[in-house]
């Protein structure tokens, strides 16, 4: 993996897909890392993790922090009536994906990006710029493909909110999380001096 992108904002469906086209054209990558700006990650153990399963970097890879859709031919949108380029509106009759990457957290292989971005279609039939983008996915390669087993896949963190205080405990004592998300500016600066007066703790977040 040569270069690792992070932190696009959170845009609606189409500017997504400009983002992603314009980190292909201006940067040298393999493997795109797309996250949130609260996303507060371990990038030693999720890269180390990714070798340890031998992934194919040159094929497709999609994955991340996957939400299951259930029944997601009758999965209902809130249909926004102000804007179809609104972040919530959702085109009449559009399939959700049976799994998606919620964009916390998520990586996209370099090849399987310029596939998708070829797909991407105006007016943008979902908004919702993760559903979105599982969704390309699944017209790329027939089903949204999860590459890990599912007690091994990448899993990013749990999607709790957690006060200051707790957020170090959490850390410490569990060795197999690899994000925190929805962290204000505060949280992280806390967790982080606590983390490099934890030498043990600090030892995991160096590859």
């Amino acid at each position: 993996m040569n270069h690792i992108m992070s932190s696009v904002p959170r845009f609606t469906g189409g500017s997504i897909i400009f983002s992603l086209r314009h980190s292909a054209t201006v940067l040298s990558f393999n493997m795109l890392l797309k996250t949130d700006s609260d996303t507060f990650m371990n990038l030693a153990k999720i890269i180390n993790k990714l070798y340890r399963e031998e992934i194919d970097f040159e094929g497709y890879f999609y994955s991340g922090w996957v939400r299951k859709v259930p029944n997601p031919e009758t999965k209902k949108f809130h249909q926004s009536p102000r804007t179809k380029n609104h972040k919530t509106f959702v085109a009449e009759g559009f399939v959700y994906p049976d799994y998606y990457c919620l964009g916390s957290g998520y990586f996209l292989s370099r090849s399987l990006l310029a596939e998708i971005v070829k797909l991407h279609r105006q007016p943008t039939p979902c908004q919702v710029e993760d559903v979105y983008t599982g969704f390309l996915v699944k017209e790329v390669m027939g089903y949204t493909w999860l590459p890990f087993p599912e007690k091994s896949r990448l899993n990013f963190g749990v999607k709790l909110k957690f006060h200051d205080w707790q957020l170090y405990p959490q850390w410490k004592k569990n060795p197999e999380l690899l994000a925190s998300h929805r962290m204000n500016c505060r949280s992280m600066a806390t967790l982080y001096k606590q983390i490099l007066k934890d030498s043990a703790l600090l030892k995991t977040f160096l590859v």
